[in-house]
């Protein structure tokens, strides 16, 4: 009982309030292959392949694989906002 007082005064309110970052089994990663990136993306791999090729979606080959940055996801949208803003 004193263990969880002190971790509740270092976190600033009660443990069951804490929630963690991610759930355990969640990995963050800085790239995904292109169907783990679609499916986190909720697009498709034609539509993710199509982007790739135009230049609106930046991909690297690493070792052979295609691989597209996890900051991609953001970036992809802000540039697709900035091309509609446009027209």
């Amino acid at each position: 009982m004193k263990k969880l007082k002190q971790v509740q005064q270092l976190l600033g309110g009660p443990a069951s309030e804490v929630q963690p970052r991610n759930p355990p089994h969640v990995v963050e990663r800085d790239a995904y292959d292109v169907k783990e990136w679609c499916t986190r993306n909720g697009i498709g791999r034609t539509l993710a392949y199509e982007l790739m090729k135009d230049g609106t979606l930046r991909s690297y080959l690493l070792h052979g694989r295609r691989v597209i940055p996890a900051t991609e996801s953001i970036d992809l949208y802000e540039r697709l906002a900035a091309k509609a803003g446009a027209k």
